[in-house]
């Protein structure tokens, strides 16, 4: 199909504006209690609740000194419960930090409990009432609104809590923080109706509606996180502050089947193994999360991370080969199967708007899970799903996702891995049998990034991982070649898709380039490609290929901050819908020497 120049039209080019600056989330490993930190873009702070007795003294103070953080602008306690409120008064007497203002339910229906009492008279002078319906700023645009205190809902309704069980945990103060398209919900220990508890979750559930996150409620206990909850919160990430061992069997099975069933599996993170049971990941300790507004980056005790988009932003599923099943292990050796296997996907693309919301997992004889989280995997980036999220039981690695209980089963051979989109196209697939390369105790990895799902770009692990295991969950397989930057580390990826009638935009990320000269340009091909000066490019030099790189902004030098953003205009021509194009850039010496060139990057274009 040929596109005449005339059709794409040139927008803008310019340098891209600084970062976007983060909100910075910490969900501090307290046991069994919880303890949240807040950090603006500004660098204002909030401290939602302090953990237990000592939490603040041996894990909250010490952050606070790493980080060189002085003072607290915010302090609340959720409820007066000693797992939560038993560090505060640690800080408030430490010397070390000062608090601007502290936020609680009032002096209603007072627990006799010395670490309230402790609390109470720490935060002499500093208290103040939450007020339902209140929006706190916190700096940068990042704002936390009051949606329940004491039974008292933002709105004006009113839930009567006198005499009824698990008073106190209901009376529970809870918070919609909104960054961006980022939102997130934390609610203390809420209860959700059952063991005649008062059901406060539903109609808090209803204020506060659909967020990315959700700090769970009552350290994942039967009596929260219902159904109903859950409905309207529809979160993508879950985290459970736990101790183990606890006594309370936490997060309760029930819970975690709630959160995260297989028609909508996402990644339940704990702070410790919990009561070390299937469907979520023990995080080794505290977790902290990133978010730019547009995306959120969680990371666990052990570095390891993954990134998602806000459910709010605008993705496409994943191409073909856009994310490839990078490894798998069928045959754990040190564990059971059903605790050790795992299988590891990667992403092919630089810097796409793809994601792998309601994008299925198969694997074994046709079970699967679909994907409830809108994973976002750029070139290289891994995440690992697993049968077991516990690394004491599942040989000593910590997914990002554990899949439901027995959802999937690998077997020795003749199985498929696959993943497939809503519409049912297979963005990858491997089909392998007994002959493929790995077995007892040895994971089988992927060679080539960039290549075949077929048995010849497949290997047997090499390097031992957790217990013994060959394999390399979250590391670069031991035998992967991919070359993914040919011609240097520049790259041209896709900061949106191409749709009809819409704006097409691009990102040239230049490192090292400085000051260089840059041409980015667009094609229909990659094959035969063009000859520069001797050095062969694949791309083609078609009739837009001479659309774009004529065209002013798509050619200059390199500025400081090394990276470029390109806009170009997609007609409403419906003969377009499905013409793939392909972008490069390359950078030059003043004399023409070629410097660099960034592997083609190809994506389709969309009718909206």
């Amino acid at each position: 199909m040929r596109l005449a120049a005339a059709t794409f039209a040139l927008l803008a080019a310019s340098s891209a504006p600084a970062q976007q600056a983060e909100l910075e989330v910490v969900f501090f490993e307290v046991g069994t209690g919880d303890a949240t930190l807040l950090i603006s873009p500004t660098g204002q702070t909030m401290l939602l609740d302090g953990g237990p007795n000592r939490a603040g003294f041996e894990v909250i103070l010490p952050y606070l000194a790493e980080r060189d953080i002085q003072h607290l602008d915010y302090v609340c306690a959720s409820h007066y419960h000693t797992d939560h409120v038993g560090g505060l008064d640690e800080i408030a007497k430490s010397g070390s930090v000062t608090i601007g203002e502290v936020i609680d339910r009032g002096d209603v229906d007072l627990p006799n409990l010395q670490p309230f009492r402790d609390y109470q008279s720490a935060m002499q002078g500093l208290r103040r009432d939450a007020v339902p319906g209140e929006i706190l700023d916190l700096g940068g645009g990042v704002e936390l609104k009051c949606l329940s205190s004491n039974g008292r809902l933002a709105g004006g309704a009113v839930i009567d809590l006198g005499g009824t069980a698990q008073q106190e945990n209901s009376a529970s103060i809870s918070w919609l923080i909104r960054y961006g398209d980022f939102e997130m919900f934390v609610g203390g220990d809420l209860t959700g109706g059952s063991a005649s508890s008062v059901n406060v979750e539903r109609p808090v559930g209803v204020v506060c509606g659909d967020v990315d996150v959700y700090r769970v409620n009552m350290h994942g206990s039967a009596l929260s996180s219902t159904q109903s909850l859950l409905r309207n919160l529809r979160p993508e990430f879950a985290i459970v502050s736990i101790g183990s061992p606890n006594g309370s069997n936490f997060p309760r099975a029930d819970v975690i089947q709630r959160l995260s069933p297989p028609h909508r599996t996402i990644p339940v993170w704990s702070t410790t193994s919990g009561n070390g049971g299937y469907g979520f990941v023990d995080a080794g300790g505290t977790i902290t999360l990133h978010t730019d507004g547009e995306t959120y980056r969680a990371t666990d005790a052990h570095g390891h991370s993954f990134t998602a988009w806000c459910d709010e932003v605008e993705t496409r599923p994943y191409p073909q080969h856009g994310v490839v099943i990078s490894e798998f292990h069928r045959d754990p050796y040190d564990v059971k199967d059903y605790n050790g296997e795992y299988i590891e996907l990667m992403g092919t693309y630089p810097l796409a708007p793809f994601g792998l919301r309601d994008v299925r997992m198969i694997g074994g004889n046709g079970e699967e899970f679909t994907f409830g989280i809108n994973l976002r995997l750029h070139q290289g980036e891994t995440v690992v799903v697993a049968a077991n999220g516990i690394p004491i039981l599942n040989g000593g690695f910590t997914p990002t996702i554990a899949w439901p209980e027995g959802v999937i089963a690998l077997d020795q051979g003749n199985t498929t891995i696959a993943l497939v989109d809503e519409q049912g196209m297979v963005i990858d697939r491997v089909d392998y049998t007994n002959t493929w390369p790995g077995g007892a105790g040895v994971a089988c990895e992927r060679v080539d990034a960039l290549g075949d799902s077929v048995e010849a770009n497949f290997a047997a692990a090499t390097v031992p991982y957790g217990n013994g295991d060959l394999g390399s969950p979250w590391s670069s397989n031991s035998q992967e070649i991919t070359d993914w930057f040919p011609g240097g580390d520049s790259l041209l990826g896709h900061k949106t898709v191409p749709l009809l009638g819409q704006t097409y935009k691009l990102i040239a990320e230049l490192p090292g380039e400085e000051g260089a000269l840059f041409q980015a340009a667009l094609s229909l091909g990659t094959v035969p490609g063009t000859n520069y000066f001797g050095t062969h490019i694949p791309i083609n030099q078609d009739y837009v290929f001479a659309a774009t790189r004529n065209t002013r902004g798509w050619k200059g030098q390199v500025p400081e901050s090394e990276r470029v953003e390109l806009e170009i205009y997609v007609p409403s021509t419906a003969s377009l819908a499905g013409t793939w194009l392909y972008g490069i850039v390359i950078t030059a010496e003043r004399n023409g020497t070629l410097r660099t060139w960034a592997r083609p990057s190809a994506v389709p274009v969309l009718e909206y």
